[in-house]
């Protein structure tokens, strides 16, 4: 099985969050709308940190003193077909209220009570609806096992701890 790693952001700029309309022609899901992000590529040496930055920077011109509040909310593993896809979901803030256009699609600043209207991947979906209703409230990182509950997408949600100095 092969193994494609993700790393993306959802920026909120007062009660507005940062989104990416994609391309008509976006080789992953096209006309769908998604946060910042993109593949873990080599230069990243397997950092998903490192990824969102260097993609931030890519497609919103975002730089790292412009961010704050930047933290890791989500892990999310989903199999489609022969690959395992892991996608490490950030939160964080701006002050720009201004985006230009990327090679992606268009960057939109989405009212709050608008982002989950938008038509939106299974798995962005089901995580900003778990954000919204509880999410922002957790300090832990949460990690999402994507699956099938009656026919439709779900997502199982723990925290991920640390458990000590057990031995493994």
């Amino acid at each position: 099985m092969r193994i494609r790693t993700f790393a993306a952001a959802y920026i909120l700029h007062k009660n507005h969050w940062l989104m990416l309309k994609r391309s008509p022609t976006h080789t992953l899901s096209p006309n769908t709308w998604a946060p910042v992000g993109g593949h873990v590529e080599t230069q990243d040496k397997c950092d998903p940190y490192a990824t969102l930055l260097r993609e931030l920077s890519e497609e919103a011109n975002l730089a790292p003193d412009e961010l704050t509040d930047l933290k890791l909310k989500y892990i999310t593993l989903r199999v489609k077909g022969q690959e395992l896809r892991q996608l490490y979901l950030f939160f964080g803030r701006t002050l720009r209220g201004t985006f230009d256009h990327c090679r992606e699609g268009e960057l939109h600043l989405v009212p709050e009570s608008q982002v989950l209207l938008r038509p939106l991947g299974a798995v962005n979906k089901l995580t900003l609806e778990y954000h919204l209703a509880e999410g922002q409230r957790q300090t832990e990182v949460r990690v999402g096992t994507v699956g099938v509950k009656h026919g439709l997408p779900a997502i199982a949600w723990a925290p991920l701890q640390d458990w000590g100095d057990e031995p493994l």
